[in-house]
């Protein structure tokens, strides 16, 4: 988290010797109040734990395998909505269930073009359900082995480039 605050804090820059212009230290908690006015609470996700959320593996679903342009979908992950909202998630989301997030990667990689619309799905069972069977048709390098994740609460701060303090006069500049 230092490391964050040595890359805020070292973006200021002065271009010109203006005596009136707001101080550096100024500047500087100027940005610290609006990260901090700005931070959301967020779920992180912990490698190894227990329970029914994973990276990959095999989907517990009804219904069909989805399928992009004749494709089968790539499993990326199953969330268990109980564990996330016991671990502090968003009122927001359902809360019994799983997310199912699938996406096409055979064509295209990780890019989104909007042409391929449809080609991610995040699929909400709720239910028991078997774990599914993976296609036929799904290549050896788009099936992911499982991977067992939980959830710790944590804090979500603003990007640099979500900051909305950008410039705080004509002579300071905040972000090159």
């Amino acid at each position: 988290m230092a490391n964050i605050w040595n890359r805020i804090l070292g973006r200021f820059k002065r271009t010109d010797a203006d005596p009136s212009a707001e101080a550096p230290s100024e500047r500087a908690a100027a940005v610290l109040t609006e990260m901090r006015e700005r931070a959301r609470p967020c779920l992180r996700l912990v490698p190894g734990e227990g329970g029914n959320s994973r990276l990959g593996g095999t989907p517990e679903m009804s219904g069909p395998w989805p399928r992009y342009d004749g494709r089968p979908l790539s499993l990326i992950a199953q969330l268990d909505l109980v564990e996330m909202h016991t671990a502090g998630g968003p009122d927001w989301l359902p809360r019994e269930g799983r997310l199912l997030f699938f996406y096409e990667l055979e064509h295209g990689g990780w890019g989104f073009d909007p042409k391929d619309a449809g080609s991610a799905l995040v699929r909400h069972e709720t239910g028991a359900a078997e774990h599914a069977t993976e296609p036929t048709d799904l290549p050896p390098d788009k099936r992911f082995d499982a991977n067992p994740v939980g959830f710790a609460s944590a804090v979500s701060l603003p990007s640099e480039e979500r900051l909305e303090r950008r410039a705080f006069n004509r002579t300071h500049i905040l972000w090159p």
